[in-house]
């Protein structure tokens, strides 16, 4: 039976303790139970979809490519000018080659093979 908010700080320690395996393979299988329509569509012509983890920025180029635009804007802003402001997002964006796209992709390939690489340990330290 789980502890309630009631229950003492050792009681809920040791209840966690001993379903932490149990309570993450809730945590980890519960995106694969919703089902999106898209993903039937994708599915239907042979594609796997793989949904990135929540929270891994690290994971998705678009987010590095916005930190990239959000420093650009911060190094270069002089003026207290949304305009202005807008008008360096527009540059930035305007500057980012496909040459810059493909680091940030490469990028997240060798971050994203790390984890991979090491995703048994994380298994290993679980248990």
């Amino acid at each position: 039976m789980a502890p309630t908010s009631n229950s003492r700080k050792s009681d809920m320690q040791a209840w966690l303790t001993k379903n932490v395996p149990q309570l993450y393979d809730i945590i980890k299988n519960k995106a694969r139970l919703k089902k999106y329509s898209v993903d039937k569509i994708f599915m239907a012509i042979g594609h796997d979809v793989l949904r990135l983890p929540p929270y891994h920025l690290d994971l998705n180029p678009i987010e590095m490519a916005w930190a990239s635009t959000k420093g650009y804007v911060s190094s270069q802003n002089v003026k207290l000018n949304i305009s202005y402001v807008i008008d360096l997002i527009k540059e930035k964006v305007n500057l980012m080659a496909p040459e810059e796209w493909k680091k940030l992709y490469d990028k997240v390939k060798s971050i994203e093979e790390n984890y991979i690489k090491n995703y048994h340990t994380v298994d290993v330290r679980r248990n």
